[in-house]
């Protein structure tokens, strides 16, 4: 439950107008009294509430955009995308980047109610363990919210996310065709929504051609850590494809192939998932899902826009589509 005026009022014995009107700096209230109301209300973990002035204050025009970290193009953008849309239907965007902790989005969070946005577009964080308990307190303080490319399953909330699970699987059913047997997939943590998708949609399609490939898992979505599995990886355990969860793994996993002197896709077939810039950057075309961030954007502010009118956002999912190109070509190895 949010704290309230009453039970800061509790804690220190005076009354709720007491703290009230501390809060609100009046010179009504002693200099050492309210330094003790507001000491009380940090370390209480107070927040006001500006939508229930929100009659009275009129609307602030500022949206909230909180990211799980800028390093990759994906989320690059996303804000910028969004950002451009917003600002289109005459709103402002405050971005807030979590850097992959919990904790740290949870205090964007609460900043940016304190600073009175309208509503919040919130792109989860990636790693574990995380706690989304506290988007009961989000929903207390009638924020409208809408997650954006990717969601807690926990949460009950509009979402706008892209069909992660069905460009793995159409990914994963074009390259056993090709006659591939032997697969690795590069995943970050364990128990993330879109990681989990990735992982799910791999399953399924190496299941249909009677196939059980590994899920080798990083820890993070980024290079170094792609790189040095892969690198560190016993020769007998590399695959004829190894397939990755972004792009930026699978360049990372073509350089380190490269270091043990072996050749993407002669020796080693790798694929990634996004088609942005990395795979524009590869030094061998790569074979990716492409996800349509245009599309994404475009729904998600239009459900956060649907939200701040009173009316229901339905959940959307954006299709993606795999895209064979030179880097899984049929491969030659016997790994």
């Amino acid at each position: 439950m949010s704290v309230t005026i009453k039970d800061i009022a509790r804690e220190l014995g005076v009354s709720p107008a007491t703290v009230s009107l501390a809060l609100n700096g009046s010179s009504m209230i002693g200099q050492e009294t309210t330094r003790r109301v507001k000491e009380a209300a940090e370390r209480m973990g107070y927040v006001r509430n500006p939508y229930a002035r929100s009659l009275v204050k009129g609307r602030t025009g500022v949206l909230g955009l909180v990211v799980a970290e800028l390093r990759t193009p994906f989320y690059a953008t996303l804000v910028q995308d969004i950002s451009r849309a917003a600002q289109e239907k005459g709103y402002e965007v405050s971005v807030a980047v979590s850097d992959d902790q919990g904790a740290t989005e949870w205090a964007n969070m609460r900043r940016l109610v304190q600073h009175r946005v309208e509503g919040i577009m919130l792109s989860p964080v990636n790693t574990m363990p995380r706690d989304p308990a506290y988007m009961r307190w989000l929903q207390e303080m009638d924020v409208p919210m809408v997650f954006a490319g990717s969601r807690y399953v926990e949460v009950d909330a509009p979402f706008v996310t892209l069909d992660i699970y069905g460009g793995m699987l159409d990914l994963t059913r074009r390259l056993t065709a090709q006659g591939n047997r032997k697969f690795v997939l590069l995943s970050g943590a364990e128990g993330v929504d879109t990681m989990d998708q990735r992982v799910a949609g791999f399953r399924a399609g190496l299941a249909e051609a009677g196939l059980a490939g590994q899920v080798w898992y990083t820890g993070d979505t980024g290079y170094e850590s792609a790189y040095r599995r892969v690198l560190e990886a016993p020769r007998e355990e590399l695959p004829q494809v190894f397939m990755c969860i972004n792009d930026l793994m699978a360049l990372a996993a073509m350089n380190a192939l490269a270091r043990r002197g072996l050749r993407v896709p002669e020796d080693v077939g790798v694929a990634g998932f996004d088609d942005g810039v990395f795979a524009q950057v590869s030094p061998v075309s790569l074979t990716t899902v492409h996800l349509d961030l245009s599309a994404l954007t475009g729904a998600i502010l239009e459900a956060m826009l649907r939200r701040l009118n009173g009316e229901r956002a339905y959940p959307a999912t954006i299709p993606s589509q795999a895209i064979l190109r030179r880097s899984t070509e049929k491969t030659e190895s016997k790994n």
